[in-house]
């Protein structure tokens, strides 16, 4: 099963070294990616929904303190919803948690998190 990659436009804009080397590393593997069509920061993994299974996310609320506590920079607060418009995203649940979806990391039928998910 051939899967998309998606990255956010940010990633060449920030980032531009990351961006050439990932892009070669794709290529050596036949694998165009794709630009999310709604993204305001570069690190897509923060905002995008969990996979939980076979073509099942969780939806959370992207609510990053290192913005949401300066009212100014709320403006770079990626919408979820906004980011997942386009894409065939199947929400099997919503957790009412505010997090960071960076600070998780699955691993098999395991998960670690930072203890920033507690607080």
């Amino acid at each position: 099963m051939k899967q998309d990659i998606y990255i956010s436009e940010w990633l060449e804009k920030d980032y531009k070294v990351v961006y050439d080397q990932l892009i070669v590393a794709l290529a050596d593997l036949r694998i165009t990616p794709k630009i999310l069509s709604y993204s305001l920061e570069v690190w897509c993994r923060d905002y995008m929904p969990i996979h939980v299974g076979e073509g099942k996310y969780v939806d959370f609320n992207f609510r990053p303190d290192y913005l949401w506590d300066k009212p100014s920079l709320h403006k770079y607060i990626t919408k979820q919803e906004l980011a997942v418009e386009d894409l065939s995203i199947n929400f099997s649940d919503k957790v009412d948690l505010f997090l960071d979806g960076g600070n998780y990391v699955r691993c098999g039928d395991k998960v670690v998190m930072t203890d920033k998910i507690f607080s």
